[in-house]
C-alpha cells in the first residue's frame, strides 16, 4: 500500500513538473524513480508542450509569407509608374516647345529678309537713271553677276599668277592706283559678246585681238567697273598722256602705252559699231584699247548705259 501511494504521488508530480526537465536537444526526464508506464503517460503531455514551438514556427512562416506579400504590394510599382509617366509628359511638352521656338525663328527671319528685299527694291528704283559715282564705298551690283568673284586677291595670289611667256600677265595704271592687275584671256560668250574676267579685280585680254607690243596691231583689254570692288572703277578719270604698262608672261618684257583719247558710246548699236574702231589696226603703230562700262545704272537690264573706250599707243 505504501508503495502504491508513493508511485501515485510521483506520477502526479511528474505530470505537473514535466516541461522543466526537457531541453532543446530532446533530453529525457532525469527522475530515476519514474516507471516505464509513467513515462509513457508523460510523453503525450511532453508532445503537447512542443505545440507552442510548432505554432511559433507557423507564425514565422506566416511572417515570411507576409513579408513576401508586402514586397509584392502594388503600391511601389504604381509609384514607379507615376514617376515614369511624369518624364513622358514633360518630354512631350518639350517637343512642342521646341517646334514652337523653331516656327517663331523661321517667321522672324522671313520677315527680316522680306523687309530687306522691299527696301533694296525701293532703293534701286529710286536710283535708276541717276548718274553713278565713279568711286563708291559700298558694294553694289556689278555689270554681270553670273559666276563673277568680287574677292580682292592677296599679294601672294598676285605674285603666284603665271601665264605663258608670250601672253600678257599684269596691267598697271599708276595714275589711277592700279598695280599688277592679273590679265586673263577673254573670248566670246554665249550671247556673242566679249566675255568678262571671272574676278572683278582682274582684266581680260581679248584673244581675237593682237598681242601687246605688236607693231601694226591693236591689243584689246576689258575690265569690270561700277562700284568700289572693280579694277576699272576709276578708269573714267583717266586723262590723255597717262601711261599704261603691260608686263608679259616671261616676267621680263614690259610695254608702256600712252593714252591718246577717251571715247564714250551708248550701249547697243552705237557701242557695237564702235568695236570695229577699237579693233582697227594702224600700220607702224602698236595700239592698245581698254574697254569698260560707265554711265547710269539700268536696273531692268542690270547694266550701265554706256561703254568707255580708252585708246593708247606704244611709247617709243
Amino acid at each position: 500500500m505504501g508503495n502504491e501511494k508513493k508511485i501515485k504521488k510521483i506520477t502526479v508530480s511528474e505530470v505537473n513538473e514535466q516541461p522543466k526537465p526537457v531541453t532543446s536537444t530532446g533530453t529525457k526526464i532525469s527522475s530515476a524513480k519514474a516507471s516505464s508506464s509513467s513515462v509513457a503517460k508523460v510523453r503525450p503531455r511532453t508532445i503537447m508542450k512542443y505545440q507552442p514551438k510548432r505554432s511559433r514556427a507557423k507564425v514565422k512562416v506566416d511572417l515570411k509569407t507576409a513579408e513576401v506579400v508586402e514586397k509584392n504590394k502594388p503600391t511601389p510599382s504604381s509609384k514607379a509608374e507615376t514617376t515614369e509617366a511624369a518624364p513622358q509628359n514633360t518630354h512631350h511638352i518639350f517637343i512642342k516647345t521646341r517646334y514652337a521656338v523653331l516656327f517663331v525663328t523661321i517667321l522672324l527671319v522671313s520677315v527680316f529678309f522680306g523687309r530687306v528685299a522691299i527696301w533694296e527694291g525701293q532703293y534701286l528704283a529710286a536710283k535708276e537713271g541717276s548718274e553713278r559715282s565713279v568711286v563708291e564705298d559700298e558694294k553694289s551690283t556689278t555689270e554681270s553677276s553670273d559666276g563673277i568673284d568680287t574677292t580682292e586677291p592677296s599679294e601672294i595670289e598676285i605674285a603666284e599668277y603665271h601665264v605663258s611667256p608670250h601672253l600678257p600677265r599684269y596691267l598697271s595704271i599708276r595714275s589711277l592706283g592700279i598695280y599688277n592687275s592679273r590679265v586673263e584671256q577673254s573670248g566670246i560668250d554665249a550671247n556673242g559678246e566679249m566675255s568678262v574676267p571671272y574676278n572683278t579685280w582682274n582684266t581680260g585680254w581679248y584673244i581675237n585681238s593682237d598681242l601687246p607690243g605688236k607693231i601694226g596691231g591693236t591689243a584689246v583689254i576689258d575690265g569690270h567697273s561700277g562700284d568700289g570692288h572693280c579694277i576699272f572703277n576709276n578708269l573714267p578719270r583717266i586723262q590723255p598722256g597717262a601711261e599704261i604698262i603691260i608686263e608679259m608672261g616671261d616676267e621680263k618684257t614690259k610695254y608702256t602705252y600712252v593714252v591718246t583719247s577717251i571715247v564714250t558710246k551708248k550701249i547697243g548699236e552705237e557701242a557695237n559699231n564702235y568695236m570695229e574702231t577699237a579693233l582697227a589696226r594702224k600700220p607702224g603703230v602698236a595700239q592698245l584699247t581698254l574697254i569698260t562700262c560707265t554711265g547710269d545704272w539700268w536696273q531692268q537690264s542690270r547694266t550701265y548705259s554706256h561703254r568707255l573706250f580708252v585708246h593708247a599707243v606704244l611709247k617709243q
